[in-house]
């Protein structure tokens, strides 16, 4: 599948989906500075009034440069809402040197809960409990456009996804754990 297919099914299957209260610069400043305790109220204010977007399909490629990947720290709603502008942002950026690609790296790691530990695991795969059937099948075709256009580097961890993660199971009937093959 082209460029501009794995676009056109993305942006369809996850139109229309709930934007959450927290902003992606939200997201930053926690991952900054929340474990510390540091994140004062103005600081937070100032996060999410800078935030433009009503709809995913609105954040800017800088935005989402600016803010990194943060897909590790949201709950459903949020993922479900900005999963599709990472991976919109990753198939349109392929052109760039593979030293550039935390964005496109933990887009696909964000998609391989398998990777995660035992602990960890369970959080990780209910990030995924509000997709839609059209939306795992978006998750995996953009897995599969890493694999067949993507730098060698990240084609690995995409097919694995698919592989343990993405089943044909998981993706007619949704996530349930004892359908993943948990990590090792």
């Amino acid at each position: 599948m082209d460029t501009s297919q794995t676009l056109k099914v993305i942006g369809a299957a996850f139109d229309g989906v709930a934007r959450p209260d927290i902003s992606l610069r939200q997201f930053l400043l926690t991952d900054q500075k929340g474990l510390a305790g540091t994140v004062t109220d103005q600081a937070w204010l100032e996060a999410g009034n800078r935030r433009n977007d009503s709809r995913w399909q609105e954040i800017p490629d800088a935005e989402i440069e600016e803010c990194g990947v943060v897909l590790a720290h949201m709950e459903a709603p949020e993922f479900q809402y900005y999963l599709p502008a990472y991976m919109r942002y990753a198939v349109r950026h392929l052109h760039l040197d593979f030293w550039k690609w935390e964005i496109l790296a933990m887009t696909v790691a964000s998609l391989h809960p398998s990777l995660y530990p035992m602990d960890v695991w369970p959080h990780a795969v209910a990030k995924y409990s509000l997709f839609t059937r059209a939306q795992r099948q978006a998750a995996t075709q953009f897995l599969r456009f890493v694999v067949e256009s993507a730098a060698d580097i990240f084609r690995p961890e995409a097919k694995d996804a698919l592989e343990r993660d993405w089943t044909d199971d998981v993706v007619r009937d949704g996530f349930d754990t004892s359908v993943l093959v948990g990590p090792n």
